[in-house]
């Protein structure tokens, strides 16, 4: 009797076994005993156990990779104390930290697929698993004269002009801006117009 939900106990041959994995900390410490229910007098063993709590998972949120700019992952909801975050996935990492710093934000990461938990390092206990996928929005089209092969370009496109004959590719975004990641001109047949009512800015 008082063993923590999810342990149990038992005697056989002498020897108390008691296993499992407490699925509670409430409580904590729980004070047990073992008692012999069949053979030769009233025999007892009683004890301790101490059930730490698991760690919360962290909240996380993150940036996807665009136009050569790698993403990010932010973790939140972390302890205080002393904790390590323990990253596996796309690429394997160990972050320690101290006291009070309740976020972590985990830059320069490629697309993929990262893995995380926290581990108390005072008791060594270890939160459930919180995931975040990091997606490659880049993007490419190219203008061939006639239209956008990919669609319009945007801020996470590579674009490339081919032609300008018949038409320009910018001659229908008068009075609009547009940001793109990147420009190459490979057109000969003439130059490429820029009306004067647009910005056109290349970030990349």
């Amino acid at each position: 009797s008082g063993l923590p939900s999810g342990v149990t106990g038992g005697w056989a041959g002498n020897l108390v076994t008691i296993s499992g994995t407490p699925t509670t900390a409430v409580g904590s410490p729980f004070s047990y005993t073992v008692t012999l229910t069949s053979g030769c007098g009233n025999i007892s063993a009683t004890g301790t156990i101490t059930v730490n709590p698991q760690p919360t998972a962290p909240s996380v949120s993150h940036t996807n990779a665009s136009c050569g700019t790698l993403g990010s992952i932010t973790l939140g909801n972390l302890p205080t104390g002393n904790w390590r975050v323990n990253q596996t996935g796309q690429r394997a990492n160990q972050y320690f930290r101290v006291n009070i710093e309740t976020t972590l934000t985990i830059n320069q990461l490629q697309a993929g697929t990262y893995d995380v938990t926290v581990t108390d390092m005072t008791t060594g206990c270890i939160s459930n698993l919180a995931s975040a996928t990091i997606l490659d929005t880049s993007s490419s089209t190219e203008w061939n004269g006639t239209g956008w092969t990919q669609g319009a370009p945007n801020q996470d496109s590579s674009v490339t002009i081919s032609s300008v004959t018949p038409n320009q590719p910018f001659q229908s975004m008068v009075g609009a801006d547009l940001t793109i990641c990147s420009l190459s001109v490979t057109a000969t047949d003439a130059d490429v117009i820029i009306p004067s009512t647009m910005t056109l800015t290349v970030s990349n």
